[in-house]
C-alpha cells in the first residue's frame, strides 16, 4: 500500500489499529508512491500481504507467491487474470459515489455538469463516471471524452472569474 495517498495512510492506519486490538502481528510497511515491489522472499518471511497491485509485475508477483493476500482495489484486468483464485478485495463503491455526486449537484440547483476523471487507474474512474452521468439522466448532455487539460494559473484564473 502507497502511503504517498490520504486514502493509503487511513487504509493502513485502519489495518495498525486493527491488528493492534485484535492480535500481536508484526507488521512490515514499505513507505513509499504507488511504484512499489514485493521484498525479496529469501529475506523477508511474511505469511500475508496487504497491497494495492498498481503494476502488473507487482500483481504477478503477488500471486506467485501463494500467501494469503487482500488487495485494496483492484483493475478489471486483475480481476480477470485472477478468476480461477479466492481473491479479498477492499474497495471504495465508484458507484455509489458517482451517484452521490451527480445527487449532491442536482440538489443544489446545479445545471451545469463536468466530470474529471483519474488516468492512472480509469477502471474505477470510468464506473464512477458512468454513474454519475446515469444519475444526471436527461440533464447530462456533453459527451464523454477522455482528454488531458492543462490550464496555467492566470488562465485559470480567468476562467475562474468568469
Amino acid at each position: 500500500m502507497e502511503t504517498s495517498t490520504k486514502i493509503g495512510r487511513d487504509f493502513l492506519l485502519g489495518v495498525q489499529n486493527y491488528a493492534h486490538r485484535n492480535g500481536s502481528w508484526s507488521l512490515d510497511l514499505q513507505p513509499g508512491g504507488l511504484n512499489q515491489v514485493l521484498p525479496h522472499a529469501d529475506t523477508w518471511k511474511g505469511a500475508g500481504i496487504i497491497a494495492r497491485a498498481a503494476s502488473p509485475s507487482l500483481f504477478s508477483a503477488i500471486l506467485k507467491t501463494k500467501l494469503p493476500t487482500v488487495f485494496f482495489t483492484l483493475s478489471e484486468r486483475q480481476r480477470r487474470a485472477a478468476a480461477d483464485r479466492e481473491i479479498i478485495e477492499v474497495f471504495v463503491e465508484a458507484d455509489t459515489i458517482g451517484r452521490l455526486a451527480a445527487d449532491h449537484l442536482k440538489d443544489r440547483g446545479l445545471t451545469c455538469f463536468g466530470f474529471v476523471g483519474h488516468t492512472r487507474d480509469p477502471d474505477w474512474s470510468k464506473r464512477r463516471e458512468r454513474a454519475f452521468a446515469k444519475n444526471l439522466g436527461s440533464d447530462w448532455s456533453i459527451p464523454m471524452t477522455p482528454r488531458m487539460v492543462t490550464i496555467g494559473r492566470p488562465k485559470a484564473a480567468g476562467w475562474l472569474n468568469g
